[in-house]
């Protein structure tokens, strides 16, 4: 079989989620000719199934996080896709951006086509061309066939640490020792909601209000909860999930819900069978629930399940071993780098693999709140021109519960298409660009 160059570019951004869509918009505007690539058939990714933002803030209310994720955020209030930071009442102090994944997907394609990026949607990594520590390009699967992409500078942001290793970069995945990984969840859309029911049903916890979309009516924006007050009906009925079973959801539209509780136990996203079968186990469970709400809880009884997102939401998958490795230490404790790059504000969120609801959270507790990570993160020891960014980075699994929030995801993007374009433009290893300098490129520097 012939193999064809579908493109060349000087960075090549593979993955169009939360990291990659910023990675590939920070590279273009630093001079950098770049061609995104996307598995799906819109940029997006996990930000186009439902979740809203979240950490852009710390607990007091500094803004950590700003940048190209804000002119995102900026740009969908600005199209009313969104009414932009709102705050978690009953004591969390974090805030939320609520949005309309379908605005999202238009807000990120019009920002990467003004910024001369070139986009290969419906194209999946499958391959990389190797000479020694060099990548030479990146082999892809679409209609066209198997086609080759190459770059001076490759970006892996495809969640999955795909193209890391195909390269043969060493990684870890999922909690050590065992393996076992953090539970996927299946997010969907439920319709014709009675709003008033559904909040007798779910106190105010972590509530938040704002204007809803369309009409600009004042309501509640997010729910929290679970099942344990419907614990004899689940039992009777037989239910494949307990009353533990988290129920999250965020409202931008009257009636109409944003549903996080669908919880997909044992998913390996790097194992397509696995894969397959969490895509089965979460359809099935979503309509379970659907059912279940429309019998049993008030404000359902005429609600409609009207769409579940494309993909199981994965948590975990791997992590590479990168020049440094971020801990649990360094987040908790607020640590700073000399070559931080990005700043999170999240806790670190554990979702138990072995029950319905188990789950655990820890806040940042010392330092001004948030933590940063250093640019060694993303550097994978073995190559020279390429670069990870997103979930797949270079961190611990308790890290990892921090740094995979789409927040801090982005800011890691927007740091990796800056260092990519500088690799690029100056001839050199990704490694060997002046850290200093991109930190005041980022607004890092003091």
């Amino acid at each position: 079989m012939r193999l064809e160059v579908a493109g060349e570019a000087d960075v090549l951004v593979v993955g169009g989620g939360p990291s990659g869509i910023p990675a590939a918009l920070a590279s273009a505007r630093s001079g950098a000719d770049v061609l995104l690539v996307e598995r799906d058939a819109s940029v997006g990714g996990e930000a186009a199934r439902f979740l809203p933002f979240g950490s852009f803030h710390t607990d007091t209310g500094e803004q950590v996080v700003a940048g190209i994720a804000q002119e995102i955020v900026d740009e969908l209030v600005a199209r009313g896709g969104s009414a932009g930071h709102l705050e978690m009442e009953g004591g969390w102090g974090a805030r939320i951006v609520p949005f309309d994944p379908e605005a999202l997907k238009s807000v990120a394609q019009d920002m990467l086509r003004d910024a001369g990026v070139r986009l290969l949607l419906g194209s999946l990594a499958v391959g990389v061309i190797m000479n020694r520590r060099t990548l030479r390009g990146v082999a892809i699967a679409n209609k066209g066939g198997i086609q080759l992409c190459l770059a001076k500078v490759v970006i892996d942001a495809t969640g999955d640490a795909d193209v890391a290793s195909y390269a043969g970069v060493a990684f870890e995945k999922g909690e050590p020792g065992i393996g076992a990984m953090q539970p996927g969840t299946l997010m969907f859309r439920i319709a014709g909601v009675d709003e008033e029911g559904v909040s007798r049903c779910f106190p105010p916890l972590a509530p938040v209000y704002g204007p809803k979309l369309g009409s600009g009516r004042s309501g509640r924006l997010h729910y929290a909860g679970d099942f344990k007050a419907w614990r004899r009906e689940l039992e009777e009925e037989g239910f494949p999930f307990s009353p533990e079973l988290r129920f999250w959801a965020t409202s931008i539209r009257d009636g109409e819900l944003f549903v996080n509780a669908a919880r997909v136990r044992d998913v390996d996203s790097t194992d397509p069978v696995s894969l397959t079968e969490s895509e089965i186990a979460g359809r099935e469970l979503v309509n379970r629930i659907c059912a279940f709400l429309r019998r049993h809880v008030d404000g359902f009884q005429d609600s409609y399940l009207s769409e579940t997102a494309t993909h199981v939401g994965i948590r975990e998958s791997r992590r590479i071993r990168g020049e440094y490795i971020l801990t649990a230490s360094d987040v908790l404790t607020g640590r700073s780098f000399e070559d931080g790059i990005a700043r999170g504000a999240y806790g670190i969120d554990i979702h138990d693999g072995k029950t319905d609801g188990g789950w655990s959270f820890q806040k940042i507790a010392e330092g001004r709140g948030y933590y940063e990570i250093p640019y060694r993160c993303l550097l994978p020891q073995t190559t020279e021109n390429l670069l990870v960014t997103g979930r797949c980075i270079s961190v611990t699994r308790e890290a990892l519960g921090s740094t995979r929030i789409m927040s801090t995801c982005m800011a890691l993007g927007e740091a990796a298409g800056v260092a990519g374009a500088l690799a690029s433009q100056g001839g050199q290893g990704v490694a060997a660009i002046d850290t200093s300098g991109l930190r005041r490129r980022l607004g890092m520097a003091d």
